[in-house]
């Protein structure tokens, strides 16, 4: 329809493994939507990817979180587990810096899955979008998914 301005957009899983409902994360500050509304990844892969084409806002200190935007302005928090805020880096080695640029896929973080778990914290990774009060509709998808293939989420702004 031409005179539909709203024009659908797509955000993509970070890592390979399971799409899970926000609410199924162990944490009530991610599964209350307190910092946004997404899916949560559970992860078999340590690479994490884009999953939008968009700036790199926010590279945590810890390595462990990264906040992307997208061209029309949608921020986009993937959180690397649950409180590995803690670990104080040990086992994240970025691979983006605040600024960058990156395209669906480029990877932001190789991370040490067997360390995060060994030292006992969950690897599940929340995809949110942070400013949901600019989108009209989203659709969350559940399932397998590919790094930077599966679209985890659909919005419309």
């Amino acid at each position: 329809m031409l005179w539909n301005k709203h024009k659908t957009h797509e955000i993509f899983a970070t890592q390979t493994g399971k799409i899970v409902p926000l609410e199924d994360v162990p944490d009530p500050i991610f599964a209350g939507k307190l910092v946004g509304d997404g899916v949560v990844i559970l992860p078999e892969t340590g690479t994490v990817c884009a999953p939008i084409a968009g700036k790199v806002v926010t590279v945590a200190p810890t390595f462990h979180a990264y906040v992307l935007e997208t061209a029309d302005g949608i921020g986009v928090l993937v959180h690397i587990g649950i409180n590995t805020l803690e670990l104080k880096g040990r086992g994240f080695t970025p691979q983006v810096k605040t600024g960058d640029t990156v395209s669906v896929g480029t990877p932001l973080c190789e991370v040490d899955l067997e360390l995060i778990k060994n030292a006992g914290y969950q690897t599940h990774t929340p995809i949110l979008i942070t400013n949901v009060e600019d989108i009209r509709e989203m659709t969350l998808q559940t399932g397998k998914a590919e790094a930077g293939k599966t679209r985890v989420i659909q919005y419309t702004k």
